[in-house]
This record gives C-alpha cells, sequence and structure tokens, in this order.
C-alpha cells in the first residue's frame, strides 16, 4: 500500500508536465494565424472612397476658362500668363505663327504650331485660345489653340497706307502694342531677294526695313508663297521700279528691330506696264493659233488686241476660211482698236490666187462689236497691189471693229496676212 501511494503523485507530476503542451496546441495559435479580421479587415486600406474620389482631381470645374476679350482689351490688360480667348482675320503667316487683326484695327499674334497653320491662308477669320506673353517685346498668345471661324472675312481688312519715310518711322517706334499691325507701302524699292528666297529689304525715302516671306503651306499649295515672292522681287529689283507693298509690321527680335511680313506674292502691287502700241496690226494664221483643222479661237492676243476666231484653220496656206455646214469663217476683233483704224489690207496667199478671188469675203466695220452682229455696214474692197485688197475709211469714222467673214459660197479663201493699220495722233 505505501508503494502504491508513492506511485500515484509521481504520475500526477508527469501528467501537469504534459499539459502545457495542450495549451500551446490549443485554439490560441490558430487563433493567431486564421483570425484575418485585423490583417484583412482592409476597409481602411481598401476603402477607396478618398483614393478613388476623383472628382476633385479630375473636375475642370476648378480650371480657370480663358477670358474671351477683342484684341484691344487683351492688350490693354496685358496679364501675363493668362489664358484668352479671341477672334481675328489672318494677315500674315510664317510657320506656326498666325497673324491676327480684328475690325477694330487691332492685331497680335498667336502661336499655334506649324501643323494647325498649315491649311490657313490670308482672310481667314479664325478664333484662338492661348497664353498672354511678351515674344520680341509685342503680345502674344503662346500655345494657342485655333477653331476656323469662317474662310473669308465679309469685311476685309483694310490696310493702313504708309507713303512716307516719316510716317514709316512713326510706325516702326518703342509701341510694340501695335506689333502686327496690317499695313501697305506704298512707292517702295527693292533690293534683290536673298539666296534662300526668305527676305528682302525695302525702301521708302531714306527708311529701309526688312521685308520676310514667312512660310506658309496653304500660300506654298498655291505657287504663291517664297518663290514665287522671291522671283517678283527680283524683277522688281532688276528694274528698279517703284511699287507698293502689303503686309504686317512686326517686332523682330528683342532689339526693337521692325520687318515686314508677307506670306504671298499677291501682296506685291506692281503696276502693270502700258501696253506697247503695235501699229501696224498684222493677223497670221499663226499669231491667230491656227492649226490644221478648222476651229474656235475663243480669245487670243495679237500685237495687244484681242482677237477671236471663228471656224478657221491653217493647213499650211495661210488663214483658210470656208462656208461648210451652214458655217461662215469669221475672224474680228473683241477688244477695240486703240485707235481709229484707217486700212485693213488682206494678202491672198499666192499659189491660191487669182483661184479663190478677193470677193469671197465680206468685211464689216464700226464702232461697236461685230461679233455676233454685222452691225457695220458691208465695205467696199479695192485691188492695191498683186494678191493684195484693201478696205479703207476715214478717222472720223471712229472705227475701231471689224470682222471678215466668209460668205456663203463653195470656195475657200486664203490669206497670207491681214493687216490693220491705225491713225495714232502725233505727240
Amino acid at each position: 500500500m505505501k508503494k502504491s501511494i508513492v506511485l500515484l503523485p509521481l504520475l500526477m507530476l508527469v501528467l501537469a508536465a504534459c499539459g502545457p503542451t495542450t495549451t500551446d496546441t490549443s485554439p490560441v495559435d490558430t487563433g493567431t494565424d486564421t483570425g484575418t479580421a485585423t490583417d484583412t479587415s482592409t476597409a481602411t486600406d481598401t476603402s477607396t472612397a478618398t483614393d478613388t474620389s476623383t472628382a476633385t482631381d479630375t473636375s475642370t470645374s476648378t480650371a480657370p476658362l480663358p477670358d474671351e476679350k477683342a484684341i484691344g482689351d487683351i492688350i490693354a490688360e496685358g496679364t501675363l500668363n493668362k489664358v484668352y480667348k479671341t477672334t481675328g482675320t489672318v494677315t500674315n503667316l510664317n510657320g506656326g505663327q498666325a497673324f491676327i487683326q480684328d475690325d477694330d484695327g487691332d492685331a497680335i499674334v498667336a502661336y499655334v504650331g506649324s501643323d494647325a497653320a498649315a491649311p490657313l491662308v490670308v482672310g481667314n477669320v479664325i478664333e484662338v485660345t492661348g497664353t498672354y506673353k511678351l515674344y520680341n517685346l509685342a503680345p502674344e498668345l503662346d500655345s494657342a489653340t485655333l477653331t476656323l471661324v469662317s474662310a473669308t472675312d465679309p469685311t476685309p481688312i483694310v490696310p493702313v497706307e504708309i507713303s512716307t519715310d516719316v510716317a514709316l518711322t512713326a510706325a516702326t517706334g518703342t509701341d510694340y502694342t501695335v506689333s502686327g499691325k496690317f499695313v501697305r507701302l506704298n512707292g517702295v524699292t527693292t533690293a534683290a531677294a536673298s539666296t534662300d528666297n526668305k527676305k528682302s529689304t525695302l525702301t521708302l525715302g531714306t527708311v529701309s526695313i526688312v521685308a520676310y516671306f514667312g512660310y506658309s503651306a496653304g500660300h506654298a499649295a498655291l505657287s504663291e508663297n517664297r518663290d514665287q515672292i522671291a522671283a517678283a522681287i527680283n524683277a522688281l529689283a532688276a528694274s528698279g521700279d517703284t511699287f507698293d507693298i502689303m503686309g504686317v509690321l512686326y517686332s523682330a527680335n528683342s532689339e526693337g528691330v521692325w520687318n515686314l511680313g508677307l506670306p504671298t506674292v499677291n501682296y506685291i502691287i506692281a503696276e502693270e506696264p502700258e501696253p506697247q502700241l503695235v501699229n501696224p496690226i498684222v493677223l497670221t494664221g499663226a499669231k491667230l493659233g491656227l492649226t490644221a483643222t478648222y476651229a474656235d479661237v475663243a480669245s487670243v492676243a495679237v500685237d495687244n488686241v484681242d482677237m477671236g476666231v471663228y471656224q478657221c484653220g491653217d493647213y499650211g496656206d495661210g488663214i483658210q476660211m470656208r462656208y461648210k455646214n451652214a458655217k461662215q469663217s469669221s475672224f474680228f476683233n473683241i477688244e477695240a482698236a486703240p485707235y481709229p483704224i484707217v486700212s485693213i489690207v488682206i494678202l491672198h496667199t499666192a499659189a491660191k490666187y487669182p483661184t479663190y478671188a478677193p470677193t469671197l469675203l465680206d468685211f464689216y466695220a464700226g464702232t461697236s462689236s461685230q461679233q455676233a452682229a454685222t452691225t457695220g455696214a458691208e465695205q467696199p474692197v479695192t485691188e492695191v497691189g498683186v494678191f493684195s485688197y484693201e478696205v479703207t475709211f476715214e478717222a472720223s469714222e471712229n472705227i475701231t471693229f471689224f470682222k471678215i467673214e466668209k460668205p456663203a459660197l463653195d470656195y475657200s479663201a486664203y490669206l497670207t496676212s491681214v493687216t490693220i493699220t491705225m491713225e495714232v495722233p502725233t505727240e
């Protein structure tokens, strides 16, 4: 009995020593592993209401809207880095720059980029939105976007005319707010264009200014940009003639230098030379543009007078006229002779004469066009030489139009030439 009592306490001690293992493997351990309420409860982390609520970020309601003003009001306010919107007519283009002016006479340049400017031509009306800055001392709307309002301006911009060196000096002073205004310089001369066809030097009186040929893809497509401007300028430089030229006066750098900008040869206004008087006027098959087929020639300039032809040809024997299929060959002047006609001489082709006599032609003359209706009387013909016949008039009759027509006869007529003589007053 004593022995059994001793063993029982020992057994209890052993069991007590094993007891803590049961506590370690209890749900306390698994509670930490599986109880992820704290770890997986991402309500604070995954609740992206604060993060994904982008109403503040994406809402443009807080972005400043462009201040829409007339060009003059923008320049008067002149708040740097402020976004403005305005509308004007394109007066000059150069790469990505579009110079615009409104009906109030105020102008500004907008930098829209070369791609946006590519389809533009002068006269387009555009709306631009950009950031106000000063570029080369002058106002500019930078990084501007544009919208084409109209292809043409119903009230085109009229240039300010500058005809003296004093006026040009005044227009290119230190007031850079007027940079970009559309002007017309009257009575200038020019040096030859630069070898790169980009500029030339104009002179008005004692003052010189550089004309810069702005690059414009729109005007280049119309064959009226730099190459054409340079060609016109070089011709005027060679002749030494004075001429007028339009463009925009703009501040070209930060040192107060002004240029005249133009993107189209159409801004050059040169007087057309007076047509040289040719007397007498001599008509031939070649001058009338005739070929080896009977045809009409609507208008052809012969010795500076416009002529018309109906159903005539030239097969190598001169002006050939016939009556066929109810069509009567004729030729006539569309434009009045500059002075009274006093003589018309017809020289028949020798190889075809006398088979085809001069009586095969009818002659009409008058003070108005004989093209459609022969209002003038048929004229008598006088033989004046071998194969040659003449119709004469008094200068006092003031005959300035004529028509020679093939009547309704079977034979053709062949003319080497027709000579029209005018009475030109002596100086």
